[in-house]
């Protein structure tokens, strides 16, 4: 008998099928259980049941006799039917952009194998490559791809996950970093790894270190160093020390907000004064009866508002009245007459005269004393928020002077090469160090907690059809943050905002993309519907998303 192979390879899908098949009511719905199997019957053990059983011994051990006497000829039988059912297709990545067709760039570069390379990036990072460092068959040139992350925009373009631990981070910069030879990937020698100099944009001082999982699409912590150039480093203790005051200042007049809105302001009725002069009236009370009353001394009653009837009670002549303490110093007043009419008012006791004076003189220096107490929170919150003008300004000077330093440098020194053998300029603010026998993506990054669920729900409609979010992104205007809902942990349901200008970019489930702005939590709160403005495929692309999320300004 002849060896032989029967391999049966699944149709490799792609995750958007996957995506559409990941039905799992409809799998559950659609099964049966089985009928009882035959030799259950109780009928079935009678004397034809012993017969067959008699007979399926009988065959059993000849077949096994002459099955196994084949496997001792054929040791190569295989069979493989679908049995990885958790492998997904090759297209499947944990980095699933907005859009293929305008996804981030990378930097592609052509080496030569088992040679000491050094690359640099556009933003100053350095890839250094030994001879060693890749496992390869032949000679023949290496490719590297290459592309870094500055910005909130790129990394969402990208669709690269920026949560840890149900929290979200703020990365000071990122990398991720492939190799091929002969379109297939290369290995990276474990012991001698590639060394990555990383260009930050952030003092990394309050970050960590991560690599993201390709597979799982989860970050783990990973070894670096880092280290922050030699020179302008005044300059750079500037920035940070701007950066630390806009901080302060931010968090100051976050407090000046919340102070104000706290503010009480002094109620007419809790100094027993006139609301509507046109809806008073006097009224002989038993003052033994209303001690309270003739305590107040002169007092007229005025009719809460919102009564229909006043203008009935007016219209009749009464012979009589009740008056009935409601305890929460209002009261009613039942009118009657001889005729048998009836009709009641709710009413609160109003000051006269020279009590009515006294009062209003309370009144009137509490409410002068709050307007003073807001006034000065408001002065201050102006001027922290014009010191943090300044402070934003002078900080995007000196970003502009140290990127055109770098610029120079670069320029000067022959940075526009795509492969050369010295290192990059020293005028780099920071740097993240590390090693990796692995391509992925590498990023300097510190976890930012979720803001608290604004708790009301909405309809979200673009073009004026309602659609159902998928995800929703959370972009806050004064943070280099994302918050990202609809996405592992994180449900559209429990989404939030920092009480600052925020933008909302929302995803449909028919893969509609829309945005809305809101410039408070009152704002997303008050308006129910939220009208998207629709985001076209064409404006899918790094610059339209800078523009949108304000990139240029400096932010916490």
């Amino acid at each position: 008998m002849n060896n032989r192979k029967i391999i049966y390879e699944p149709e490799k899908i792609t995750s958007e099928e996957i995506k559409q098949r990941r039905d799992f009511d409809n799998v559950i719905s659609s099964l049966k259980k089985p009928p009882s199997p035959f030799w259950k019957l109780t009928g079935f053990w009678g004397t034809i049941g012993t017969s067959i059983v008699a007979l399926l011994i009988y065959n059993n051990y000849f077949l096994n006799t002459d099955e196994n006497q084949n496997n001792a000829y054929d040791e190569n039988i295989t069979q493989t039917i679908n049995n990885q059912p958790n492998q997904l297709p090759n297209d499947t990545k944990c980095l699933q952009p907005v859009s293929h067709e305008n996804d981030v760039p990378f930097e592609t570069f052509e080496i030569v194998a088992n040679s000491d390379q050094t690359i640099t990036l556009e933003d100053g990072t350095v890839i250094s490559i030994s001879s060693n460092s890749f496992l390869t068959k032949d000679n023949d040139p290496i490719e590297i791809k290459a592309r870094t992350f500055r910005s909130k925009s790129e990394a969402f373009l990208a669709g690269v996950p920026m949560d840890y631990n149900d929290e979200a981070f703020e990365s000071a910069g990122m990398v991720e970093l492939r190799g091929y030879q002969n379109g297939e990937v290369v290995k990276i020698n474990p012991e001698h790894p590639i060394e990555v100099s990383l260009s930050l944009y952030k003092d990394p001082n309050t970050f960590n270190f991560y690599q993201l999982n390709d597979n799982s699409g989860k970050w783990t912590e990973y070894p670096v160093e880092y280290k922050k150039s030699n020179n302008s480093n005044e300059e750079l203790s500037e920035m940070t020390q701007l950066e630390l005051d806009i901080n302060v200042a931010s968090a100051k007049i976050e407090r000046i907000d919340n102070e104000i809105a706290s503010i009480e302001f002094p109620k007419r009725e809790d100094y027993n004064l006139p609301m509507e002069n046109s809806k008073k009236f006097n009224l002989k009370y038993d003052p033994f009866e209303f001690p309270e009353l003739e305590e107040l001394g002169n007092v007229q009653f005025e009719a809460l508002p919102g009564q229909s009837n006043y203008k009935k009670v007016l219209q009749h002549v009464w012979s009589d009245f009740e008056l009935i303490d409601l305890k929460d110093g209002n009261y009613e007043v039942i009118f009657s007459n001889n005729r048998g009419l009836q009709e009641s008012l709710n009413v609160r006791p109003i000051l006269q005269g020279k009590e009515f004076d006294k009062a209003f003189t309370k009144y009137y220096n509490q409410r002068q004393a709050k307007l003073k107490e807001r006034k000065l929170l408001e002065e201050e919150k102006e001027e922290l928020i014009e010191a943090n003008k300044k402070r934003n300004q002078k900080l995007i000077e000196l970003q502009k002077k140290h990127e055109e330093e770098i610029k120079e440098a670069r320029i000067n020194t022959n940075l526009e090469s795509s492969v050369r053998g010295d290192q990059r300029s020293d005028l780099l603010e920071a740097s993240a160090d590390f090693q990796t026998s692995s391509w992925g993506l590498f990023n300097s990054d510190k976890p930012i907690a979720y803001p608290d669920p604004i708790g009301t729900p909405s309809t979200y409609t673009l073009a004026g059809q309602t659609i159902i979010p998928n995800e929703i992104y959370v972009f806050d205007l004064k943070k280099d943050v994302r918050y990202s809902y609809g996405v592992g942990n994180q449900f559209v349901e429990s989404i939030g905002m920092n009480n600052n200008e925020t933008i909302f970019i929302v995803m449909g489930e028919n893969n509609e993309i829309g945005y809305f702005k809101a410039s408070s939590k009152k704002e997303f709160q008050r308006n129910k519907v939220k009208a998207l403005t629709t985001i076209k495929h064409d404006q899918i692309n790094v610059d339209f998303f800078k523009r949108l999320l304000d990139e240029e300004r400096v932010r916490a």
